[in-house]
């Protein structure tokens, strides 16, 4: 009697049991990747590995990108795509080097607590933007729209920007999260944004 043994070959992200953000992205990567996706994983993690041997050594091709008003809140950046798009993304990792970073020049003092907590905070990897319509996401997910010149007198923001989750215009102050989300827009869509700003 013959036997037929069916094989199956299934394409795997390696399982690590680990909250390193590095290895969070690149996982995410490689799962959208329907046909490369250990391929993807590998690359991700030398390119991730690189960027990272760069911040630490404070290499100048080492950007980032601010997610915070306060001094020292910066993602460094992985990956830019598809800028001034209908598709532009710009995809981050918050390394230590960044906690470290927002510990001594906000906080005042680095330790072990501070860059705990600052790598703690639950951030989205990756911002997207359609910049023809001029709507962007931040990095708490929010979406936004920049919707041109103000004409509102009473307003101090020189342009406008809607948040679209809950239909609120920023008022121009750091509370409203006016510099910072014009920042982030700024990033997606260069040629897009204002100049002056």
């Amino acid at each position: 009697m013959k036997r037929t043994i069916l094989v199956l070959a299934v394409l795997a992200v390696p399982v690590i049991a680990s909250a390193d953000p590095a290895t969070e992205y690149c996982r995410r990567r490689a799962a959208e990747s329907f046909s490369f996706g250990q391929q993807v994983f590998d690359d991700c993690m030398v390119r991730v590995a690189k960027k990272l041997r760069q911040a630490t050594v404070g290499s100048e091709q080492s950007r980032t990108i601010p997610y915070g008003s306060r001094v020292g809140m910066e993602l460094t950046i992985l990956r830019e795509e598809g800028l001034d798009t209908e598709n532009a993304s710009i995809s981050t990792i918050h390394t230590r080097q960044n906690a470290i970073k927002f510990c001594k020049e906000y906080i005042g003092k680095v330790t072990p607590r501070c860059i705990q907590d600052e790598m703690a905070i639950k951030l989205a990897s990756t911002v997207f933007a359609n910049c023809s319509a001029g709507v962007f996401t931040d990095f708490y997910g929010a979406r936004f729209k920049f919707a041109g010149v103000s004409i509102d007198n009473e307003n101090s923001a020189r342009y406008r920007l809607i948040n679209l989750d809950t239909g609120e215009e920023a008022d121009g102050s750091s509370a409203s999260g006016y510099p910072i989300n014009m920042s982030i827009f700024k990033y997606l869509c260069p040629t897009k944004a204002p100049s002056d700003f």
